[in-house]
């Protein structure tokens, strides 16, 4: 623990203080958090902002912005609730600030992009209200810089370089996952379980007649025998697929039909063609020939790009589809990437470099438990950060019981020093 005793300030000081710590710090360390499960969805975020400035970085230092960007905010909201590096944590925070908010009175004046992207997919706000809530940010930490030096924390000194250090290991563990394999938390539309192809089933009608009348039910409350079938009717409403093309045919109803398939549907997707080699091309027509001896059915969907070219240069021996390379972004991350499909459903989904470069067996591959994984890594976060209190707890104590020691034993030393003095003048005097 260092800096002023608590118990020497006014309440309001104290308490305004802890309270601005951990809103700021939380915010701070949810937006961190939120880029380092999904580096793919930032590292698009930042092609977006170099677009509406006319700047081009090659990928390699556009991802290093990424999780520096990320590794900065978590480790700033860490040591911010955790009232570590009192003022030099506001500094860092004030000038980071002064930079954002400069940038979003550019987007909210110009709105060169729908989103700032600060807390990525996990909640979209309006560049209006990003504003807002920077302006709000600077005042807090504008107080912060007056009032946060002064109140104490709750760490010893000499350990508080462990919060930024686990802090920036565990951002970088989830990061590298994210990036790697898949985000560990996925709030994009099609989570593995979701249904990909299919319309809503209370979309689709069954009209039956009974007396001369006629009436409409869905699947689940069809009628009993009495009732005759007329017709099936499919109303419109939100359909949860993906718009695909095939030589300039909609080919997206074929998508339901293939995944109920006895071996499912495999989607090779690959959003930006140009980044996605023929390295794979091997295993992808080998795998193609697998979901085939398996009654199964592989494809590739490509991102804005003429599906005869790209498939003569893989060499394709599977459908090559395309559509938006956006829709394929929100499908999932990477280059390219596997998606398996069963019945409708998304079964697993993988970045293509997590896989072996073997034939991919579909049924012989388990969605990644990336939120066990995430669970595991964030309770050895707290953890670890928990051990670090209890350590600067129990030495506070131990180094107060020390100094009283010491304290007593100054006190005593000089007690036998005064009467050993005492006995000498006496003996003098006599």
């Amino acid at each position: 623990m260092s800096g002023k005793d608590p118990k020497n300030l006014p309440v309001w000081m104290v308490s305004t203080t802890w309270f601005l710590r951990v809103v700021v710090g939380s915010v701070f360390l949810l937006s961190g958090w939120a880029k380092a499960i999904d580096p793919w969805g930032g590292l698009l975020k930042f092609n977006d902002y170099m677009m509406a400035l006319g700047v081009t970085m090659s990928r390699p230092v556009v991802l290093v912005g990424v999780f520096t960007l990320f590794i900065y905010e978590m480790c700033c909201g860490a040591m911010l609730i955790l009232g570590t590096f009192r003022r030099a944590v506001t500094w860092l925070l004030a000038s980071f600030m002064v930079v954002m908010t400069g940038l979003t009175v550019w987007i909210y004046i110009s709105n060169p992009v729908s989103d700032c992207g600060c807390f990525g997919d996990l909640w979209v706000i309006s560049n209006g209200m990003t504003l807002v809530k920077n302006l709000a940010l600077c005042a807090m930490v504008g107080v912060l810089i007056w009032l946060n030096p002064k109140v104490s924390c709750g760490i010893a000194r000499r350990l508080q370089w462990t919060v930024p250090a686990f802090t920036c290991l565990y951002a970088i563990a989830i990061g590298v996952a994210g990036f790697n394999w898949q985000p560990a938390v996925d709030f994009r539309p099609y989570p593995v379980g979701s249904s990909f192809v299919n319309t809503d089933d209370d979309n689709i009608k069954f009209v039956y007649e009974k007396n001369g009348e006629q009436q409409a039910f869905t699947a689940d409350s069809l009628p009993g025998d009495d009732w005759t079938f007329v017709a099936r009717e499919e109303h419109s409403g939100e359909s949860n697929a993906i718009a695909v093309f095939q030589d300039g045919e909609d080919v997206t109803s074929d998508l339901s039909e293939w995944s109920e398939l006895p071996g499912g549907l495999l989607v090779l997707n690959v959003p930006e063609p140009k980044h996605h080699g023929i390295s794979r091309s091997r295993q992808a027509n080998l795998t193609a020939q697998y979901m085939a001896e398996i009654d199964g059915k592989m494809i590739a969907v490509i991102g804005d790009a003429n599906e005869k070219t790209w498939a003569d240069a893989v060499k394709a021996q599977y459908d090559v589809l395309s559509t938006d390379a956006t829709d394929l972004h929100m499908l999932s991350r990477g280059d390219a990437s596997y998606v398996y499909l069963r019945n409708d459903s998304v079964i697993w989904k993988y970045n293509i470099n997590a896989l072996s470069p073997e034939p991919i067996h579909p049924e012989q591959i388990k969605a990644f438990e990336k939120r066990n994984w995430l669970r595991n890594q964030t309770l050895i976060y707290v953890a670890s950060l928990l051990v670090v209190f209890i350590l600067s707890f129990f030495g506070l104590k131990i180094f107060k019981s020390r100094r009283k020691v010491a304290a007593d034993v100054e006190s005593s030393a000089t007690s036998d020093e005064i009467r050993a003095t005492q006995r000498a003048q006496t003996e003098d005097s006599k």
